[in-house]
């Protein structure tokens, strides 16, 4: 499982904080009472939205991290045993790191648990999606929805174990016997990789960099949870769509963080909206230097770098990730999309300074779209089907594809392609036999010249 997480570290009595990030804060200045009377405003707000997880959810989260890693350990010794490894080998099992919102504290009480299995080298990608899943996973009665993804962008296993979403990833390291502690940040780790196995790790490099790269990670934290619970809200929240998903926030929510390191969470907000509606795009949001090369004598992989290749260059809103080898986390974004996000952050600005100056209250920013209300012309895509394993895998195709949709959607100069993130999910009366499953996409259209 993932260790504790680390605070920043703390300055030297007499010396000054060390600075984090690429460039000194803007300023240093801590919250004044105020400040704090209305951070403790916008936690009650997230509170009403439902936010937080009760005590006993948490519990069963953490049983069931701990229940998939005690299986992982035993199919990996008993895939060495198979296989002929010494025994003294074997016992240098699997391990389970977790990442994404689990991992940074911000998670809600309905998101998944994004984690990683990181294996010696005897146990392969195809072994992951074969007998783990066919003969460990799949039996277990508290398993279901077994969905393997192996032909993914990133190879991802889904599935539900006692009814808690979980989004598995596999990395088999080039090491006989994974290093006890194994310190996921030494680049030799990412030795003779292929490009899967490089993102499939990076997922955990990257929580964990974050996390000690932020000032405070308790003002990180609120901070966070209130930018994706206003995203969702006001429908910008998915990577897959072209929009921003919860490492872009993660970033940018860093990115201020380090440059207001002593500010409450009310004022953070503030300063993301004022910042982000001010900042040039595509200039690029960076939390840490990146490097071109790894570690002397570790594998060097593609680092994302616009000043030598033409696809990097033509990225409209970069954000990039902490972790060797850095890469644009937000390459989805096109014009539609940039468009929308500007349009909603200079919406969250005005509604802080009305806040600030205490004409405004944080449920207002937090109101849902508008969206069904904007427009007299929509796309509607629906994804139809008669049972959830075939549903799952239309929904996924579809919606990879969207955003390519959005795009063409603007070919003709006259029409502004609004995408909207948030689905609708029903079950619709078929022509014959039971109700089918369906989820809608809604994207909306105007045309500036009428």
């Amino acid at each position: 499982m993932s260790p504790p997480a680390a605070s920043a570290p703390a300055a030297s009595a007499g010396q000054p904080p060390k600075q984090l990030g690429i460039s000194p804060p803007f300023s240093t200045a801590s919250p004044k009472s105020w400040d704090l009377e209305s951070t403790a405003q916008l936690e009650q707000v997230l509170q009403a939205c439902g936010c937080f997880e009760t005590a006993e959810q948490k519990a069963r989260r953490e049983s069931v991290i701990a229940d998939l890693e005690a299986m992982a350990q035993q199919w990996s010794k008993d895939l060495g045993r198979s296989r002929g490894i010494e025994e003294q080998a074997v016992q240098s099992v699997a391990t389970l790191r977790t990442f994404g919102s689990y991992r940074l504290g911000v998670n809600t009480p309905d998101a998944d648990i994004d984690c990683l299995l990181l294996c010696p080298r005897h146990c392969a990608r195809e072994d992951f999606f074969n007998s783990f899943c066919r003969d460990y996973l799949a039996t277990r009665d508290d398993v279901s929805e077994v969905f393997p993804v192996p032909e993914a962008y990133t190879p991802v296993m889904k599935f539900k174990m006692r009814d808690v979403p979980v989004d598995m990833l596999f990395c088999s390291l080039q090491h006989a016997q994974l290093p006890r502690p194994l310190d996921v940040q030494e680049d030799r780790h990412l030795r003779d990789l292929d490009a899967e196995g490089v993102r499939s790790l990076n997922g955990v490099r990257v929580a964990e960099l974050i996390l000690q790269l932020v000032p405070n990670q308790t003002t990180f934290r609120t901070a966070l949870r209130a930018i994706k619970e206003w995203a969702r809200r006001r429908g910008i929240y998915s990577n897959v769509l072209g929009c921003l998903g919860g490492v872009n926030w993660a970033i940018l929510v860093a990115f201020v963080c380090q440059k207001y390191p002593n500010a409450a969470p009310s004022t953070l907000l503030h300063r993301l909206f004022r910042l982000y509606f001010k900042w040039s795009w595509p200039m690029p949001i960076l939390i840490t230097p990146t490097r071109e090369e790894p570690a002397e004598g570790c594998t060097p992989h593609a680092v994302w770098n616009p000043k030598v290749d033409l696809r990097d260059r033509a990225h409209l809103m970069p954000i990039v990730t902490p972790a060797y080898p850095a890469m644009n986390s937000s390459y989805n974004v096109g014009e539609p999309q940039l468009r929308l996000l500007k349009e909603e952050i200079a919406r969250g600005l005005e509604l802080t300074e009305k806040i600030q100056e205490e004409r405004s209250h944080w449920a207002e920013l937090f109101e849902p779209s508008d969206f069904f209300y904007r427009f007299q012309h929509y796309v509607q895509v629906d994804v139809l089907a008669d049972n959830p394993e075939d549903h799952r895998r239309w929904f996924g195709w579809i919606e990879s594809r969207l955003r390519h949709l959005t795009l063409a959607l603007e070919r003709p100069p006259q029409l502004l392609a609004h995408p909207y993130a948030n689905t609708i999910f029903q079950r619709v009366a078929a022509a014959s036999g039971p109700p089918q499953l369906c989820t809608s996409f809604f994207i909306g259209l105007s045309f500036p010249c009428e």
